[in-house]
């Protein structure tokens, strides 16, 4: 199989390739390390039907609750594509898969002429493995079918029938699946199975009988159960626009009255942008629903956010999230604590300054100075009058991490300035995901080495203690020689 390499910039700054993967700590750039490649692809889906059943009663209750019969836009993310199960349940007029990874999109579009060119629910199982199919297949009866020879008239035709465009992808993912569907070379789908039980979470427990890593086609559920829903789909892929977006920057905000998007567990991935994008869709003056695998259905529309999380409770669980924090955006506050904290930085950031950031468009924008992402500068090390870390740690960044690259900055300049938010904060009671990973004060400064500082602090929302500033002058630095010296200090 013929490993894509990562993008350039992963490659030429932070030195990730595919035989050294390391996780990034900043969940921004792990969206854009973790699933950018061939090898992170899903094959098929890595979730319990049941969640999706679940969800399924719930949307067709909505349907009717809040007038959602008509749908303008259903947007899905494609992962293991378990968003063609929910188009059996809405009409939209527009379609649009879409993710980040570039590999995933042209699997789906591959996945797609496979549906396309395979008249039943059979056909098409037959076609994704390779194996002619005696009986119905079950959870019980599938490894005898999966252990059957392969089919090699049945690849080829297939392989022959399939657009040009999508061949390569067919032998690099399918050849696989053709030789043995037990052990893929593929970091998400080591194993790829007909079926699973509908409330096994996948992957499952090490203790199962096929370990870690499975993705299933769910075959007898969803829109594998029956060949009219299989047909059904057949027929509504022939309008589906495949994009490479990133859900945090997709504009919702377009001429539309009912949307529907499936975002499988991103919300989990990504807490704080998730939190960000609830925003805008709860100020949008059309209605939305939000499919989530985990956390059940979210409706948005004009300053409402209500939750419904099964079939029982189809009640709003509480009338908004974070309701001061949503009150105090909603009027127009949302730039004050960047406002503040930068009026506090101000004076202290003089000279040339290079600010360090968990992102490349992250930053003050009014600050004049090169916003490099963190892994970048430890690449290309360059001496400025001031250095600015601009709140690595509460983006995410590991204190291993942020304690070298405080160690390479030290050596590089004459002041250090650190922007950190506070935990103590009244500002993250109402957001307790975000308040769980950040640091306090006393962890924050315990990364820092012996020097003379000057710590303050800038108001937010509910407090003037959002944010804690720190001024370190490298030139009162204690015990520190060289940079072998102050790696050791730091990380001590």
């Amino acid at each position: 199989m013929n490993i894509l390499r990562a993008p350039t910039w992963l490659i030429n700054y932070a030195k990730i390739q595919r035989n050294q993967y390391k996780p990034l700590e900043s969940k921004k750039d792990k969206m854009q390390s973790i699933f950018t490649d061939d090898p992170e692809i899903y094959v098929a889906s890595a979730d319990a039907f049941s969640r999706t059943e679940d969800n399924i009663k719930v949307l067709n209750k909505l349907k009717n609750k809040l007038n959602f019969e008509s749908v303008d836009y259903f947007y899905s993310v494609i992962g293991g594509l378990s968003g063609l199960n929910y188009l059996n349940y809405v009409s939209p007029k527009d379609i649009i898969f879409f993710d980040i990874n570039r590999a995933s999109v042209r699997y789906a579009k591959l996945i797609f002429n496979l549906i396309q060119i395979s008249t039943t629910r059979k056909e098409f199982l037959e076609r994704f493995f390779s194996r002619k199919m005696e009986h119905n297949i079950s959870y019980k009866n599938q490894k005898k079918y999966i252990s059957k020879k392969p089919s090699e008239e049945l690849f080829n035709d297939t392989l022959n029938r399939l657009h040009p465009d999508n061949r390569k992808m067919f032998l690099e993912v399918f050849g696989q699946i053709f030789n043995n569907c037990e052990n893929l070379n593929l970091r998400y789908c080591k194993i790829v199975l007909p079926t699973l039980p509908k409330k096994t979470d996948v992957p499952v427990n090490t203790k199962e009988p096929y370990g870690q890593n499975i993705n299933t086609l769910h075959y007898g559920y969803g829109w594998l159960s029956s060949d009219e829903k299989f047909n059904t789909i057949r027929e509504r892929i022939m309008s589906i626009k495949l994009e490479v977006r990133n859900l945090f920057e997709m504009d919702f905000d377009h001429e539309s009255k009912n949307i529907v998007i499936f975002i499988s567990n991103i919300n989990r991935f990504f807490p704080e942008e998730w939190d960000e994008l609830a925003i805008k869709l709860m100020n949008r003056k059309q209605r939305t629903l939000v499919i989530t695998t985990y956390d059940g259905i979210y409706y948005f529309g004009f300053g409402d956010y209500y939750v419904y999380r099964n079939e029982t409770l189809l009640t709003k669980i509480f009338k908004k999230i974070s309701p001061i924090y949503f009150r105090l955006l909603k009027k127009n506050k949302s730039t004050k604590p960047h406002k503040t904290a930068f009026e506090k930085i101000k004076p202290y950031t003089t000279g040339k300054v290079i600010e360090l950031t968990h992102r490349n468009d992250w930053g003050f924008e009014e600050l004049n100075s090169a916003k490099i992402p963190y892994k970048n500068y430890l690449d290309n090390p360059i001496y400025v009058d001031t250095i600015l870390l601009h709140n690595l740690l509460g983006e995410g960044v590991e204190p291993t991490y942020f304690s070298e690259v405080l160690s390479v900055a030290i050596k590089k300049t004459k002041r250090i300035v650190i922007l950190e938010h506070n935990r103590s904060s009244k500002d993250w009671d109402e957001c307790p995901l975000k308040k769980k990973r950040l640091l306090s004060v006393e962890d924050i400064e315990s990364l820092f080495p012996e020097c003379k500082k000057t710590k303050c602090f800038s108001e937010g929302f509910l407090d003037d203690k959002r944010n804690v500033i720190y001024i370190l002058d490298t030139e009162t630095l204690k015990g520190y020689n060289n940079a072998k010296n102050i790696r050791k200090s730091i990380k001590k």
